[in-house]
């Protein structure tokens, strides 16, 4: 009897973890995808609309290419994302790329008045610093290290930056 009551929690433990490891995890319906994840504007004339259609108003209209933006939902050929500032709204999937961009930001440890923030040749902050970005600006995200992360900006520059200062990069990446 003991034996059967084993191999029936046995068989209930490994028939659950499945479902309860997989409530943990949200998987677009449509994609496939994680959500949330990050993803980038890729037209200089977006509209964020109140819904999923083109029936819904516009909330915003954005004219900034690789901003960053966050996969919140799916419908259909919509996603439900969020920016930077925290608006929320429906942009069409042709209006979106899955390349990763980020948008330099002031990490809460600094100043509000700074509105600078420095690129450095390695992931470490004594080593060299490369060059002055301005909080607001878009790099291409190369690669993530530990709290670190590589980023360019066009050909000019390539540096780490600590990921603390960045929107469009999660802190487990």
């Amino acid at each position: 009897m003991y034996k059967f009551i084993r191999y029936i929690l046995f068989f209930l433990f490994i028939f659950t973890l499945p479902i309860s490891y997989s409530d943990s995890l949200k998987i677009g319906s449509v994609t496939g995808l994680a959500i949330p994840r990050f993803v980038v504007i890729k037209s200089k004339d977006t509209n964020m609309r109140s819904g999923p259609g083109v029936n819904y108003p516009n909330k915003i209209n954005y004219k900034c290419i690789f901003m960053p933006v966050e996969v919140q939902e799916e419908f259909e050929n919509w996603r439900l994302v969020r920016d930077i500032d925290g608006n929320e709204g429906w942009i069409h999937e042709a209006m979106l790329d899955g390349r990763r961009y980020v948008q330099i930001i002031s990490s809460k440890t600094l100043d509000q008045n700074n509105k600078e923030v420095l690129i450095f040749r390695l992931p470490n902050p004594q080593s060299k610093p490369i060059v002055r970005v301005e909080v607001g600006t878009i790099g291409k995200l190369i690669q993530c290290q530990n709290e670190w992360c590589q980023i360019s900006f066009g050909r000019a520059y390539k540096g780490w930056i600590p990921k603390n200062k960045l929107w469009g990069v999660y802190s487990n990446e």
